[in-house]
């Protein structure tokens, strides 16, 4: 039998990004992203409003992915995204998305 050990997947390295002037990029990251409802790609059902709500539920790994829970109260799931950070600019591209409830 072989034994598989899991492994956290490394973080993006962050010192790269603050050649940008960004002192803490996993956290401007994290509040950009929160903002981006136009990312989600699913509606909200029963009055609620599909977004990430808590910033505890994004998850970054290398080199540049994203993993982050999305919700409106009712259904939620999970997107991973990619992002980038040239100069001034965040920009994210989402490559798949799936509800989980």
């Amino acid at each position: 039998m072989q034994i598989i050990r899991s492994k956290i997947p490394d973080q993006p390295n962050w010192e790269a990004y603050k050649q940008y002037g960004i002192t803490n990029p996993e956290q401007v990251l994290k509040k950009d992203l929160m903002k981006r409802k136009d990312l989600i790609p699913w509606e909200g059902i029963m009055g609620g409003q599909m977004a990430i709500y808590n910033e505890n539920l994004i998850w970054f790994m290398a080199p540049n992915w994203c993993l982050a829970y999305v919700e409106d109260g009712h259904i939620g799931g999970y997107m991973l995204l990619e992002f980038r950070i040239q100069k001034e600019r965040i920009s994210w591209k989402l490559l798949e998305a799936q509800l989980t409830d």
